[in-house]
């Protein structure tokens, strides 16, 4: 479940799971007063927002060809 891994995938039923593991860092680094782990957790919430991105978009591309 690596998703730095080459062969990790995910799919738009994991949305949910995005949105909240970016909730939980989000108050990991609120939380946090080492500004090292506070660097590598903003790293890591923006990998999981890059993705969510991109789930979203994924999502819209399918509810847009059932429509068609």
């Amino acid at each position: 479940n690596c998703l730095m891994c080459k062969g990790f995938i995910t799919t738009p039923k994991h949305i949910t799971q995005f949105e909240e593991a970016l909730t939980i860092l989000t108050k990991q680094i609120v939380n946090n007063e080492n500004p090292h782990d506070k660097e590598h957790l903003y790293a890591v919430k923006r990998l999981y927002a890059a993705y969510l991105e991109q789930l979203y978009m994924r999502k819209e591309e399918i509810e847009n060809a059932v429509i068609s």
